[in-house]
């Protein structure tokens, strides 16, 4: 069903962003009409492969779905420069890596917010080299298959992180920097520890559970933000090459998930639960889809945080 909204607000555990469309309305709910590629007469089937090998992907994307031309009228004649053309792909690429990665950071920080019991900070590190994703990820998934064996309930976020693609001495490794993983997750500790009972529960730990090399395990500090804390390993590695095509994080099932409401819904909730509470940041941006947007963050108290049935 088609609906209209200029007001959406998400709660993430006691953190809630507000969003305003002040220039427009956004509208959910509908499916867009498909367009086929109407071919001109000039061009045969082998010759549109040719220019769509020319233009790449996104561009050739964006020739054949505006307003449903034909492909031979959108396209000019000094178009196909192809050094141009491959440097506008590369940008075009960089610029939707960015866009992807800004997406997949909030997804994180909300989740990581709505599950305040994610209190401990795990590093997992590989004896051997493993540079490849594909090998180090079937690991990590059977390591976490053992910890939802050991434990009633086991909840995490991970992120995948490449060591120094040069050694001690400064050459290139050959294989590249190996991976590891960064883990948030609700396995407990004790509260205070020294230094060798900390050496021993990380050995114990890596033996029973990693099994493939080294762990590190820290109780987590006190952060008002946890998710924006962790989303900073979220960062350059996710334009690694072997990156492509793969997860930019992982996370456990169970986890609470983020609450989202638009409309007359956000804004009787937002009137009932915040109503005179101050934002902790608030800023005005412009996107070139939705036009001006006011955007806000607010810190509610636990009392009312929305309960998990009513996500949507």
């Amino acid at each position: 069903m088609e609906q209209k909204y200029n007001f959406k607000l998400i709660q993430s555990g006691n953190h809630v962003e507000v969003y305003r469309y002040l220039d427009k309305e956004i509208k959910i709910g509908f499916k867009r009409p498909l367009r086929r590629l109407k071919l001109g007469e000039k061009f045969t089937k082998k010759e549109t492969q040719q220019i769509k090998d020319a233009l790449g992907q996104y561009d050739f994307y964006d020739y054949k779905m505006a307003q449903g031309k034909h492909l031979v009228e959108d396209i000019e004649p000094n178009l196909f420069n192809y050094q141009q053309l491959a440097k506008e792909e590369e940008e075009e690429k960089k610029r939707k890596a960015i866009s992807s990665l800004s997406r997949t950071r909030n997804e994180m920080r909300r989740l990581i917010n709505a599950n305040t019991d994610l209190t401990t900070f795990l590093t997992l590190t590989f004896a051997k080299s493993t540079p490849f994703v594909k090998t180090a990820n079937y690991q990590f998934n059977q390591f976490c298959k053992r910890m939802a064996k050991a434990f009633e309930v086991y909840k995490y976020i991970a992120v995948i992180e490449f060591q120094s693609d040069r050694d001690f001495h400064g050459k290139i490794k050959v294989e590249r920097g190996s991976v590891h993983y960064h883990v948030l997750c609700n396995f407990e500790i004790p509260s205070k520890m020294d230094k060798k009972t900390r050496f021993k529960l990380e050995r114990d730990f890596a033996v029973k559970h990693w099994r493939n090399g080294f762990v590190t395990i820290k109780e987590v500090e006190h952060v008002d933000n946890m998710g924006a804390y962790f989303c900073k390993y979220l960062s350059k590695d996710m334009f690694d090459e072997r990156m492509f095509k793969k997860k930019k994080y992982f996370c456990s099932q169970n986890l609470n998930r983020p609450v989202k409401l638009v409309g007359d819904e956000a804004k009787a909730h937002f009137k009932m639960k915040i109503g005179d509470i101050k934002p902790d940041f608030e800023k005005e941006f412009n996107s070139k889809w939705i036009g001006h947007v006011g955007y806000g963050v607010y810190k509610i108290p636990e009392a009312v945080i929305v309960p998990a049935e009513s996500a949507k």
